[in-house]
This record gives C-alpha cells, sequence and structure tokens, in this order.
C-alpha cells in the first residue's frame, strides 16, 4: 500500500480537515451512502506508532491526536447506536406499532434497543401480533413494556392457572400486567407462600389478588417478608383472623413497598402521633407508610400552623384518619385559603376542618366548579306553561216563579313547572255568560311544587261563583233552561304568570267555552209531575 502523503500546514488541524486529507489522498473510492464511515489510521494505531500525529508540534499543541481518535470513536458508537435505534424502532412500524407508542416502549425498557432485529425482535413481534392483533399488542405494550420477553403461550399458562384458582385474571393483568410475564413457576411459589403464610382460604385468596395483584410480581421471600413486617406492627399471630383482616383491608401498595420501611414507618408514627393501639390497623388502611418520616413530621406541623390544631387535637384527628399526613401541604394550603377566599371566617375553616378532615384533600377549585354548575343547571328558569281546563258544575239552581239561578263551577287548571324550584302562581280567572262579566277569582299565593312535570303536573282548583249577571241576563238563562235543549254556554278566559327567582314569565292565556246541561249540571228539588213547560218548574 502506498504511503498517503500530507502536506501539514499552518492551518489549525481539526477531526473535519482530517477527515477532508484522507478523501482527497483517495480520490478513486468516491464516498457512498452505505460504506462504513471513514477513519483516520491514528484512530486504528497505537498513538506511539502514529508518527505523523506525534510529530506535528501544531497538531500536538492545539488538538492532540488522542483527543482526534476518542471524538471520532465516539462519533462512530453513536451512530451505531442511532442506527440499531432506527431498526428497532421500524420493526415495531412493522408491526403497526405508532411512533408514539414505540417511544414510550423504549424508554422504560431499554433492553429492546439491544435485540438482535432478525433472531429476537422481529420473532416476537410477529408471535404477539398472531396473538393479540395490532391494536390490543399496541394497548398491552403500553401497560407492559416488558411484554415481548415471554412468548403468548407462557403468558396464557400463567393466566389460565389463575383463572383456575378462581382468582380473575383480568383483574390482576389490568393491576399489575407483570405478572403474566413471569414464569408459571414462579407466580404459583408466590401464590403458595401467601396462602400457606397466612392460611388464607381460597375464598380470601381471590379477593386478596383481585386488591393486591402485584404481590406476585414479587418472589415468596418479599411478601413473607411483608406479612413479618405487618404482623410485628399489630403485634398478632399471622394465621389469625384479625391479621387476614387487615391484609385485605390494607392500602394496595403494601407489597410493593419495601416491608422494612413499612415496619420502621407504622412505628414511628404509632408512637408519634397513635392515641391507642388500634391505629396501626388505621395506618396500614391509609398507607402512612408511603410517606417518610421526616415528611410526616412536616406536614403535621403545617397541619397545627394551618388549622390550629394543638398536640392533642393532632393526635386525635391523625388517629382517627392518618390519611391527612398523606395530603401534600401545598394541597393544605390552598384549600384553606380557597375556603377563606369564598367567605368563611379562619374560625369557621378550623371548625370544618376538624369536622370533616376530607375537605383537606378535596381539590376545592374542583368542588367549587361542580357546585357551580349545578347551581346553574339547578337554577336556570325553564319554561312554565299550562295545560288543559277541566271545568265542571260545582253547583246549580234556577226558578223561574222567582226568577233567580245560582252557578258555581269548578275549574282545575294542571300546571307544568320543570323547574327545581317551586314557582309562585299569579292571575284571575273569569266566565262570561255571553259579553257579560259572571263571575271572577283572583289568585294570589299558590306555589307550583318543582319537577312538575307532564306525567305528574301541579293542578290548581279554582271556583268560580258565575251567578253575577245582570237581570235582564237571568230571564235569558231562566228561559234557555226550560226549553229545549236546556243548555247553557259560557265562556272563560284566564290570565297567569309564574313567578320565579326574581324573574315573571307570563302563561299562554286561557280562552275556551263550556256547556252546562240546565238538568243534569243541578239539583232538581222533588216536585209533582207536571208538563216540562209550566211556568211555576224550579230545578
Amino acid at each position: 500500500m502506498a504511503p498517503i502523503a500530507l502536506s501539514i500546514t499552518s492551518t489549525p488541524v481539526t477531526s473535519k480537515l482530517f477527515l477532508q486529507h484522507l478523501l482527497h489522498a483517495a480520490p478513486h473510492k468516491p464516498f457512498r451512502a452505505h460504506d462504513p464511515p471513514v477513519v483516520p489510521l491514528c484512530t486504528r494505531l497505537p498513538l506511539s506508532s502514529h508518527r505523523l500525529c506525534c510529530g506535528n508540534s501544531r497538531l500536538s499543541h492545539q488538538q492532540p491526536c488522542s483527543a482526534v481518535r476518542r471524538k471520532l470513536l465516539t462519533s462512530a458508537t453513536k451512530s451505531a447506536r442511532a442506527g440499531k435505534a432506527d431498526a428497532v424502532q421500524a420493526e415495531f412500524a412493522k408491526a403497526g406499532i405508532s411512533a408514539e407508542v414505540t417511544l414510550k416502549v423504549l424508554k422504560q425498557y431499554k433492553s429492546y434497543l439491544t435485540w438482535d432485529v432478525e433472531t429476537k425482535l422481529r420473532p416476537a413481534l410477529q408471535s404477539w401480533l398472531q396473538e393479540l392483533g395490532t391494536e390490543q399488542l399496541s394497548q398491552q405494550l403500553q401497560k407492559v413494556q416488558r411484554l415481548l420477553i415471554c412468548k403468548p403461550e407462557e403468558c396464557s399458562e400463567v393466566y389460565s392457572w389463575l383463572m383456575s384458582k378462581g382468582v380473575n385474571a383480568a383483574t390482576v393483568q389490568q393491576k399489575a400486567p407483570v405478572v403474566l410475564t413471569r414464569e408459571l413457576r414462579a407466580v404459583q411459589s408466590t401464590f403458595e407462600a401467601l396462602q400457606q403464610a397466612a392460611a388464607f382460604s381460597d375464598e380470601q385468596m381471590c379477593t386478596l389478588l383481585h386488591k393486591h395483584s402485584v404481590a406476585l410480581v414479587f418472589g415468596p421471600e418479599h411478601v413473607l417478608s411483608t406479612l413479618q413486617a405487618v404482623g410485628l406492627v399489630l403485634d398478632m399471630p399471622m394465621k389469625s383472623d384479625s391479621f387476614r383482616e387487615v391484609i385485605l383491608a390494607a392500602n394496595d401498595r403494601l407489597f410493593s413497598s419495601n416491608p422494612v420501611t413499612v415496619h420502621q414507618r407504622v412505628t414511628f408514627f404509632c408512637q408519634t402521633y397513635a392515641t391507642g393501639p388500634h391505629v396501626a390497623r388505621t395506618a396500614l388502611t391509609s398507607g402512612v407508610f408511603v410517606t417518610p418520616e421526616p415528611v410526616m413530621q412536616s406536614r403535621a406541623a403545617k397541619l397545627q400552623e394551618l388549622l390550629g390544631w394543638d398536640s392533642e387535637q393532632l393526635k386525635q384527628k391523625l388517629s382517627a384518619d392518618s390519611n391527612t399526613l398523606n395530603i401534600q401541604p401545598f394541597t393544605l394550603a390552598r384549600n384553606v385559603h380557597e375556603m377563606q377566599g369564598a367567605g368563611f371566617s379562619q374560625t369557621q375553616v378550623w371548625a370544618m376542618c376538624t369536622q370533616h378532615p376530607a375537605l383537606l384533600d378535596f381539590n376545592l377549585q374542583m368542588l367549587f366548579a361542580v357546585l357551580a354548575a349545578v347551581g346553574v343547571f339547578l337554577l336556570v328558569p325553564r319554561g312554565i306553561s299550562v295545560g288543559e281546563v277541566e271545568l265542571q258544575s260545582d253547583h246549580m239552581s234556577w226558578n223561574t216563579t222567582k226568577g233567580t239561578y245560582q252557578l258555581k263551577l269548578l275549574a282545575k287548571i294542571p300546571i307544568y313547572n320543570p323547574n327545581y324550584m317551586k314557582a309562585r302562581i299569579k292571575g284571575s280567572l273569569k266566565v262570561f255568560f255571553y259579553d257579560t262579566e259572571a263571575g271572577v277569582t283572583q289568585v294570589e299565593q299558590v306555589f307550583a311544587r318543582p319537577r312538575a312535570l307532564a306525567k305528574s303536573p301541579y293542578m290548581l282548583e279554582l271556583v268560580v261563583d258565575a251567578s253575577n249577571v245582570p237581570s235582564k241576563y237571568i230571564l235569558t238563562i231562566l228561559s234557555e233552561c226550560a226549553t229545549f235543549p236546556r243548555r247553557l254556554i259560557f265562556f272563560v278566559k284566564g290570565s297567569f304568570g309564574a313567578h320565579f327567582l326574581g324573574q315573571t314569565q307570563g302563561l299562554s292565556p286561557i280562552d275556551t267555552y263550556f256547556m252546562i246541561d240546565c238538568i243534569n249540571g243541578g239539583s232538581v228539588p222533588p216536585s209533582a209531575p207536571s208538563p216540562p213547560d209550566l211556568a211555576h218548574q224550579e230545578h
């Protein structure tokens, strides 16, 4: 191989210039995109054997050859890694997995980047595609990034075995999907260790694993250590009924926590804030063991500062609801300030939070927003309407001899009130005989009940005395009642308004008529049989 001649000038030598010199020195080999990257000789030979770099004083002072070599090797390594990552992502894309899901999976489980695409990654993806399909595989990979480690038949074995034990495997898959990627024997060992250590029945094991599915992620040693830690805190044997009740009711992060940490933090809480031995159960149920001891102390001090509790009050409240120590300090301060901003005094805030500690952890902004939305929904005015009026005679009598008649009508008016609050109804109902007013009834203080809908409207019942007609009309009434067809026609007009939350709504006017049979509509006193047209006939 002919030696490569390089002219070293006063121009500063950089890795870029170094590569350009090499490229110009071999013009007969044009660069192609698929060719391997060109690496200088000084990066492939020991530095002591390369006189070109070491013999140039300017190069050694401004940019030593060792630095050039290190930079170029790092660049080549990064390029190789980037190419491998691109190949892995392309393989996921071929399986129909979106780029967003792929990046999420590779971020959580980077080992896929080291898998051989041809011999390991592609077969794993294809086997799971046949088992689940593209959509299901994408969903499962987001839940269980390590899914491709196991084969579909291995996951099916764990799933089927859990179902054979009466455990809802779908729930376990949802809460702790990693369980299905474990070997069947490992899952069985953990299951048996749990059941034997605390003497759980098959039914209790189902209940336990529905809540504490994550227990099957760990080995027998971890779950046994957790049970022993709880037994020490409670000071009770692990095979007692009380112990099993506590485990079944414990916070769902119990088995995912370090057993030593659980024991230390629950013990600290009981020694510092408990008012009795029963508090250990409350602490395990609320999950106070997820909070470090210094954080417990700072949050307890924040509670005393914001709510004015003394040490005894603090112990009483935390013993009753140890979950209060899991609340973030900024949440405590925000809720207290929001209650004060809503118009409550500091004393009222203290009293409310003392009686209802849940207010300290509740998102009051969301609560106020929900209350505002509910208030708008409940208070927004809805149209009130009236239905068809039903009229009937309450009392009728007439006497042709004395020239008198009396008529009282009963009107039933359905009111439809779709609002969630009652509405006040005002108005009047008038009865006319032809063009003269025969009677009127005023309505002042009547309230239609809320939610009076079509199936059960509010029925407004009014009695109208329609006897007040001029004397000249009485003769007409008597004449019509004494001759065929013995019927009277009256006209009814009504005008009503509804008052709701300071607003007045005019209701549809009532404008109708009705007919009254002079014989059937009134009471007829006993009389001797006589021709129907006799003048002295009383009804």
